[in-house]
């Protein structure tokens, strides 16, 4: 009896194995519709920060398939710009805001070639450009839009076919610090201090050019909900703002946002009695830490602020 169910268990289990043998792996085939997409465009807008510099700045878009599988084949991408979709998100997405979102013009773009090829075994590919940066402004919101025209093989994921890429232009210096001071009033003689107030606030530091950073006063509302208006956020950034910009590897000049955006665009209209009164002060920075003081007016008393800001 053991003896019989020993062979017939031998039996089930061997067309067992030959069953298995036969059956094919699902895993082996295509679980999806194969589809081309650009890389980030699911969030309509896709931020890539690009240093200021005298030389052009390196940058890219990228495509890729999607799938269970490697493609088997080289995959041609064609992109085309696609300027209607920075109007159309701005018309949806950037009424209230202080700028919208603006085509960056030609002269500011080399882009050699819209096409790209996802070789076989791979999953993605770039189209590489570069940007000149030496003249952006940095409040102003740059974009590029492109869609993908044409696939050689697969098809186009028509969900998401655009992508509006937005430039960050940073520098070596700008980034979210960690503001830590004092706030104190200044005697006449310049040297006796009172009052003494903490200040401890997050701060963003924006790039100005390769050598300055731009930043809020004390613990100012520092982006545009903070305000009720856009024009409540301009007036704040006039009166407020403040830029650290260096003089030598280590030390910095300090002045305020007005001042310094009169001197390097003097087209612009700014009053100076509109920005901050910044009377005297030295910075210096070194691994990732500004240390400074500053003297300002406001009205007839004289305040100083002394502290850092760690990166």
């Amino acid at each position: 009896m053991k003896n019989k169910r020993l062979i017939a268990g031998l039996l089930l289990a061997s067309l067992f194995a030959l069953y298995s043998c036969d059956r094919e792996n699902p895993m082996s085939r295509e679980q999806y519709i194969k589809q081309i997409y650009m890389v980030g465009a699911y969030n309509n807008i896709s931020t890539f920060e690009i240093p200021y510099g005298n030389a052009p700045a390196d940058a890219y878009v990228s495509v890729a398939v999607g799938g269970s599988l490697l493609p088997e084949k080289d995959v041609t991408v064609t992109l085309a710009h696609n300027d209607a979709a920075i109007t159309a998100y701005n018309d949806k997405y950037m009424r209230d805001a202080p700028v919208p979102y603006r085509k960056l013009d030609a002269s500011f773009l080399d882009m050699p070639s819209l096409n790209a090829t996802i070789k076989t075994g791979d999953v993605f590919a770039r189209v590489p450009f570069k940007v000149h940066t030496g003249d952006l402004h940095c409040d102003s919101l740059y974009a590029i839009a492109l869609k993908i025209e044409s696939v050689s093989d697969f098809e186009i994921n028509q969900a998401t076919p655009s992508l509006i890429l937005n430039l960050k232009i940073i520098n070596g210096y700008s980034g979210n610090y960690q503001l830590e001071a004092i706030k104190s009033k200044v005697a006449s003689d310049l040297i006796t201090l009172s009052e003494p107030t903490t200040l401890s606030a997050a701060r963003t530091l924006t790039a100005v050019d390769g050598n300055t950073v731009r930043f809020f006063h004390e613990a100012k509302a520092q982006i545009r909900s903070g305000y009720e208006s856009n024009d409540a956020y301009w007036t704040a950034l006039m009166g407020y703002g403040i830029t650290f910009s260096r003089d030598t590897e280590t030390d910095f000049n300090i002045q305020s946002w007005g001042k310094y955006s009169k001197s390097k665009y003097p087209d612009a209209g700014i009053d100076d009695a509109t920005s901050l009164s910044i009377l005297d002060g030295e910075c210096s920075y070194a691994d990732g830490i500004f240390t400074f003081w500053y003297d300002y007016r406001e009205g007839s008393q004289r305040y100083r602020i002394e502290g850092k800001m760690s990166k």
